[in-house]
């Protein structure tokens, strides 16, 4: 258990560069950070929880949800991506095998951690937030129809539970981030056989440059704490990529 006092701020996808970010700004105010992935993140917060929202069932969220801290702050989601099986030549629509898990890595995972939290946001006092991770992909263009699927679906979840937990002091929002440069997102450049890196891609954007973890993280971080009359909104940080899209 955490020696700090006070609501925690907790991770979920912490063992992500932009998760590894956000532990050490939340860790800077002295609140409790406790984070959550499916192996344990670099950044080590206050006490670490794994879960695998891959493999997490209905069952399991009422159970897990026993592990979190007694009262949460913050609450902020990297959890999410494309499928590699996704990406093709040309548009096609991807197997329901490969839609069923981009939907459950980006949209059923947003469901069941707000389900898994919200008892305990309830019962905190004080302003109490849940930021969710987005991409400009959920308007589509990027050859990848299930994962923006997900996105917009996330898009609708943010603003009607935003709508829904206001009067209750809870906000809920999203950050639709361009492109960023974290190592997944290479990955996921070298299995598609495409040459360069992420940075290339910042001539896409109107600074000419893509975000860096660091700076998506300051990004959620900040929805994440304020102002309180954000609630039901998904912020899109991302240098203008999107104004530029063809």
């Amino acid at each position: 258990m955490s020696r700090k006092q006070g609501p925690a701020a907790v991770v979920f996808g912490a063992a992500g560069d932009i998760g590894a970010e956000l532990v050490r700004l939340f860790a800077d105010t002295g609140m409790p950070v406790w984070t959550i992935d499916h192996v344990e993140p670099v950044a080590a917060g206050d006490r670490f929880i794994e879960m695998d929202f891959l493999a997490l069932r209905d069952s399991d969220v009422d159970r897990r949800a026993q592990d979190l801290p007694y009262e949460i702050s913050n609450v902020v989601s990297t959890i999410g991506g494309p499928a590699i099986r996704e990406f093709g030549e040309g548009f096609h629509i991807p197997r329901l095998s490969v839609l069923d898990e981009v939907m459950r890595l980006n949209l059923i995972s947003a469901f069941q951690i707000l389900r898994m939290t919200l008892p305990v946001l309830r019962r905190t006092q004080g302003d109490r937030s849940v930021t969710f991770t987005s991409s400009i992909n959920e308007l589509g263009g990027y050859g990848a129809p299930a994962y923006s699927a997900a996105k917009a679906g996330l898009r609708g979840l943010v603003a009607e539970s935003g709508r829904a937990l206001a009067p209750e002091g809870i906000r809920v929002n999203g950050v639709a981030l361009g492109s960023t440069a974290t190592s997944n997102a290479q990955a996921i450049r070298r299995a598609r056989g495409l040459p360069g890196s992420v940075e290339d891609l910042g001539g896409r954007t109107a600074r000419g440059a893509v975000l860096t973890a660091k700076e998506a993280a300051e990004a959620l971080y900040s929805v994440s704490l304020g102002p309180q009359i954000l609630s039901g909104q998904v912020v899109t940080c991302d240098y203008a990529q999107a104004c530029r899209r063809p």
